[in-house]
């Protein structure tokens, strides 16, 4: 999981809400969205707990 990644999700979500997409789109891109950040959190704290 990439931080790029995440910010490219976050990019586009930002332009949806900008254009006054359909709310079902934003909510399930913004879903994603969470769901990418807590993968990154776990991903990043099980690293730090390893060493």
């Amino acid at each position: 999981m990439s931080l790029e990644k995440i910010n490219r999700l976050r990019a586009k979500l930002h332009e949806l809400v900008i254009e006054n997409a359909p709310y079902e789109k934003i909510l399930t891109l913004s879903q994603q969205l969470d769901e990418l950040i807590v993968d990154h959190q776990k991903e990043k704290k099980d690293y730090f707990e390893d060493r």
